[in-house]
C-alpha cells in the first residue's frame, strides 16, 4: 500500500585522477585517512562542492588541496579572522552597532539575502555544487567590500563608520555560515561563536547579530594547508633557465593591442562555475568577453567597471559562447585580480602602452 517514488535519482562515480577506482589499480582512496588528516568538514565540502549530482566526479588530492586553500584558508578563514581582529583591536571585542547605511552597505545586505534565496532554490533543485558555490561568492563579495571600504584606515578618522562596516561585514558573514552549516555543522559553528552569532540558530535571514554581542575566543578555523615543493632536477632547472632567457623585442610586445574598456553588464555562464560572461564597450564599438573569473567576483562587481583588454586577439570560442578579446588580471596565491583603471574618465578605447 506504499505508493511508487515519483523520482529516482542516481549519483555518479567517484574516479580517481579519471580512472576509475579500483583495488587492481592501487587508485582508492580511503576517505578515513583524509578526514583524519585534514578533518571531516573540509572532505565534506570538498565532496559537495565538486561532485555535480548525477555526474562522474574526479577526485585527486591536489584537487582537495587546492579547494581547501582558495574556499576555506583564504576565502572564508581569511575573512573570519580579519572581522574578528578590527573588532577585537577598536570595539572590545564586541559587535558594533550600526550606523547609517552607505550604498555600498546596502548592496551587500541586498546580495546576503538574494544569496539565502538563491541557494535555498538550488538545493530544491538537487544542485547542491552551486547552492555552495553561490555561497562561497557572497564570501567573496564580502572580502572585495572590505577591501573597498578599508576599515583599518576608516577607524583613524570615523569610529562610527568602521562600526558599521565591520556590523554589515559580521552579519553578511553569518548568513554564508548558516547556508554552509549543513555541509560543513562543526567548523562553522565554530566560527560563528567567534563572532558573536548564536551557534543553535542557523537562520540566514538578516538581523542574527545583536549589537553588544562579545565575540568568542579566535582560533584559526582552516590553517592553510603547505605542500613540500618537489626538489628541482638539473634538467628542469636548464629548462627553465631557457624559459627566463626567452626574451622577446619591443616589436613582438608591440602587435599586443592592450585597450582600456568598460564593462556595460556581466554574467555568469550557465553551468560553468568559473565563467563570466561580459559586454563591453571598446571605443565605438561593442564586444562580447568570456572571462574565468566568475570564483573571484560577483556580476555587479564589474558593471560600470574601466578593464584592461588585449583586442586584437582572434575570436575563440569556449563552451561555444564566442570571446571576441581577453582581459588582463593578476594571479597569486589562488587569488585573482581583475586590473581595472581608478580615474574613469581615461574612457573606453584609450591604447595601453
Amino acid at each position: 500500500g506504499i505508493p511508487l517514488p515519483k523520482t529516482l535519482f542516481a549519483h555518479g562515480w567517484w574516479l580517481s585522477d579519471d580512472f576509475k577506482m579500483s583495488k587492481s589499480l592501487g587508485n582508492v582512496v580511503n576517505p578515513l585517512d583524509l578526514i583524519e588528516t585534514y578533518g571531516v568538514d573540509p572532505v565534506r565540502y570538498f565532496l559537495m562542492r565538486d561532485m555535480v549530482l548525477g555526474q562522474d566526479a574526479n577526485f585527486s588530492l591536489d584537487a582537495f588541496i587546492r579547494r581547501y586553500n582558495s574556499d576555506l584558508a583564504n576565502d572564508l578563514g581569511n575573512l573570519a579572522g580579519r572581522i574578528h581582529t578590527l573588532i577585537s583591536k577598536h570595539f572590545e571585542s564586541k559587535i558594533p552597532e550600526a550606523g547609517e547605511l552607505q550604498d555600498e552597505d546596502r548592496k551587500l545586505q541586498e546580495l546576503s539575502t538574494k544569496t539565502a534565496e538563491k541557494a535555498f532554490a538550488k538545493i530544491h533543485g538537487m544542485k547542491m555544487n552551486e547552492a555552495i558555490e553561490e555561497t562561497l561568492q557572497l564570501v567573496r563579495f564580502i572580502n572585495g567590500y572590505m577591501e573597498k571600504m578599508k576599515p583599518w584606515k576608516v577607524v583613524k578618522e570615523d569610529i562610527e563608520r568602521t562600526g558599521t562596516i565591520l556590523f554589515i561585514a559580521a552579519e553578511s558573514l553569518r548568513i554564508s555560515l548558516c547556508l554552509l552549516h549543513p555541509i560543513m555543522p562543526v567548523r562553522t559553528k565554530h566560527i560563528l561563536e567567534m563572532i558573536g552569532a548564536k551557534n543553535d540558530e542557523f537562520d540566514p535571514s538578516w538581523g542574527g547579530l545583536a549589537c553588544g554581542t562579545s565575540l568568542g575566543e579566535f582560533e584559526t578555523p582552516f590553517p592553510r594547508i603547505e605542500v613540500e615543493k618537489p626538489k628541482e632536477s638539473p634538467q628542469l632547472k636548464k629548462k627553465e633557465n631557457k624559459v627566463e632567457n626567452n626574451l622577446i623585442s619591443i616589436e613582438d610586445f608591440a602587435k599586443v593591442e592592450l585597450r582600456t574598456a568598460e564593462v556595460l553588464k556581466a554574467e555568469k555562464v550557465e553551468n560553468a562555475d568559473k565563467l563570466l560572461k561580459l559586454q563591453i564597450q571598446l571605443g565605438d564599438e561593442k564586444r562580447q568577453i568570456v572571462a574565468g573569473i566568475a570564483e573571484h567576483y560577483q556580476p555587479e562587481e564589474l558593471e560600470g567597471k574601466i578593464i584592461v583588454v588585449a583586442a586584437n586577439l582572434q575570436p575563440a570560442k569556449i563552451r561555444g559562447i564566442e570571446s571576441n578579446g581577453m582581459l588582463l588580471a593578476a594571479s597569486k596565491n589562488d587569488s585573482v585580480i581583475v586590473l581595472t583603471v581608478d580615474d574613469p574618465s581615461i574612457g573606453s578605447g584609450a591604447k595601453v602602452s
